[in-house]
């Protein structure tokens, strides 16, 4: 006990003491030793329940993504400045791989402190799963078990395939850029936000495929190989989905192609879009809508670049446009 320490050849007889080691208390009375902890512990917190893994200790082997913590469409993340570097990580005295997130930038801290407080919360399968952090503010950093892949990073490195955007739809529930891949078995997972530059105006959220009644947990998923190619997708897609689901899918892929113009070809661009299908590098017709173009009209999609106050105090007319 730490009460004798040191001591040596010892003989108690018929004593009565206690004796405090952190937590822990031990009754002696006689021959009767009792072992307890006091009624009230004090509750740990998040961080007790994670491994403080000093930076030291860690390994970086590759960079995968580089991005800001910025986003447009939440607010809490807005003006922050800061950045996350993801890294996949040997950890000393562990055998397999991590993710590890570091944080720079002069709101580092913060950022980090918000991840943390979110997936050191979470604990499920649907979620990439918190192994240690490092709050030292010159380097905070988040370390995730098995290394998974940012989905953003399959998606550029295959030209924003629109077979892998109808996969996606099918299988996640999340920002395209809060998907990561398990590397192992292929499974999608929800984690920090990696702000990759996807094409312009291509939706960020998912939308899902309606007719699909199938629960999350059950579907298969493809291994991380199969990403790269379009044939093996489309075949575990029509195996499991109508065709009115996949071209669903496919659909969401659309983006915006800009070009400057000037009035008068906008003008009379214009006038030809309803049911208007244009070659995307020279704006030649290639198709149009055979019905009744009467059908088709101009409406507001979103404002872009607005301040709040303008965006609230805003007009719509009767033809559509907004003053």
């Amino acid at each position: 006990m730490a009460s004798f320490k040191s001591s040596s050849n010892i003989t108690i007889t018929g004593g009565k003491f206690t004796t405090y080691e952190g937590d822990r208390i031990t009754h002696v009375y006689g021959n009767l030793v009792q072992c307890g902890h006091p009624e009230q512990e004090q509750e740990k917190t998040e961080s007790e329940q994670y491994r403080l893994i000093p930076t030291g200790k860690v390994c970086l082997q590759r960079t995968i993504a580089d991005t800001v913590v910025e986003r447009d469409d939440v607010q809490e993340w807005g003006s922050l400045k800061a950045r996350r570097r993801v890294s996949v990580a040997r950890i000393d005295g562990e055998d397999s791989e991590f993710l590890h997130i570091g944080y720079r930038g002069p709101d580092a801290i913060k950022a980090y402190q918000k991840d943390f407080e979110e997936f050191s919360l979470k604990k499920n399968v649907n979620s990439v799963q918190l192994f240690g952090y490092n709050d030292w503010n010159k380097l905070p950093a988040l370390v995730f078990y098995d290394a998974p892949v940012p989905f953003a990073n399959i998606l550029e490195n295959n030209k924003f395939s629109p077979i892998l955007r109808a996969y996606v739809e099918y299988q996640a529930t999340q920002a395209l850029n809060e998907i990561w891949i398990e590397p192992h078995s292929g499974a999608l997972r929800k984690g920090p936000f990696v702000n990759k530059s996807l094409p312009d105006e291509w939706p960020l959220h998912i939308f899902g495929l309606r007719s699909n009644a199938t629960a999350l947990n059950d579907r298969p998923f493809l291994p991380l190989k199969a990403y790269h190619d379009p044939n093996i997708v489309l075949e575990y897609l029509t195996r499991l989905l109508p065709a009115r689901d996949i071209l669903r899918g496919i659909g969401w892929q659309w983006k915006l192609t800009q070009k400057p113009a000037s009035f008068e070809e906008s003008v009379n661009l214009l006038s030809s879009l309803p049911g208007t299908i244009h070659r995307r590098d020279n704006q030649d017709v290639v198709a149009r809508w055979p019905g009744d173009n009467g059908d088709w009209y101009y409406g507001q999609s979103r404002l872009q670049g607005s301040i709040r106050e303008v965006m609230q105090e805003k007009k719509v007319l009767d033809d559509g446009s907004v003053r």
